[in-house]
């Protein structure tokens, strides 16, 4: 038997093992999240205004510390959000005598075609915006775990050591320092590594990663984030996945790419 065949030989004998692992991993989160969500907890900051400037007795903190540091979240963000919820989930804010566009850098939760595109706030749609904006956190985190983790498995670690490799890139400093305003960015990022490496028809591949690019795009549009991580995106591939550079897959997820940095353009900009 060949090198390849073993590395073939050796993924067959894992995969019942990684699937109950998996298994394991969505049946804990789902447990988790009916606590998480049903308490409406966030990883939100925005105690800090509740305290320090409304003096609100109760800001509603329920563990840990608000952070100063994180005020793309709580003087931004947050309060984008509150304002996309007050005006009906519209495009144009008119609750405030600006009427500004509510189709900017950060993602919120207005309920237009673009929607489509920000699965972490289709609950918005049909829950309290507590709940809604609870469950947008919440699946930020789990999309972050569960990607990295598959991501780290494909690349040949174990379920277990790539949960735990995911968990230490979870709670580095430069993660946690940017989080409630790169979560979303980062959180997207392995599902598009792993589309491409899924076993399927490579059609399907092709509208499941246009999709997912979208979704990674519009999360937070910021480039220099995004490019950044594009980059770190060929090197992985390069290493782990050169079969992967060939002019076929190059060109498919390269249109791919296109059609969802236009669909980007075209939502923020129309």
């Amino acid at each position: 038997m060949g090198v390849a065949d073993d590395k073939v030989f050796a993924r067959d004998i894992r995969q019942p093992r990684s699937t109950l692992f998996y298994t394991v991993f969505v049946a804990v989160s789902l447990f988790v999240a009916v606590i998480y969500v049903g308490n409406a907890w966030s990883p939100s900051s925005y105690a800090v205004v509740l305290k320090n400037i409304f003096q609100s007795r109760n800001a509603g903190l329920v563990a840990g510390k608000p952070r100063c540091i994180r005020s793309d979240e709580f003087a931004v963000i947050t309060p984008l959000t509150q304002a996309t919820v007050n005006n009906g989930f519209h495009r144009y804010n008119k609750t405030s005598f600006y009427g500004e566009d509510l189709r900017m850098v950060y993602s919120l939760p207005v309920l237009d075609w673009g929607i489509l595109f920000k699965p972490t706030m289709w609950l918005y749609a049909f829950l309290n915006p507590a709940y809604a904006f609870s469950f947008h956190h919440y699946a930020l985190i789990v999309l972050f775990l569960l990607g990295y983790t598959r991501l780290f498995n494909i690349l040949w670690g174990s379920p277990v050591n790539s949960l735990l490799l995911s968990l230490v890139l979870f709670w580095t400093g430069f993660t946690q320092y940017w989080w409630t305003a790169l979560g979303p960015t980062l959180a997207f990022f392995p599902w598009l590594l792993i589309t491409m490496d899924l076993e399927a028809r490579f059609f399907s591949k092709l509208v499941l990663f246009y999709w997912l690019a979208t979704c990674w795009i519009l999360s937070f549009f910021y480039p220099p984030v995004i490019i950044s991580l594009a980059f770190v995106g060929a090197v992985i591939l390069f290493a782990f996945r050169p079969e992967l550079l060939r002019i076929r897959p190059i060109v498919g997820f390269g249109l791919a790419t296109v059609a969802a940095v236009a669909t980007v353009g075209f939502y923020l900009e129309k």
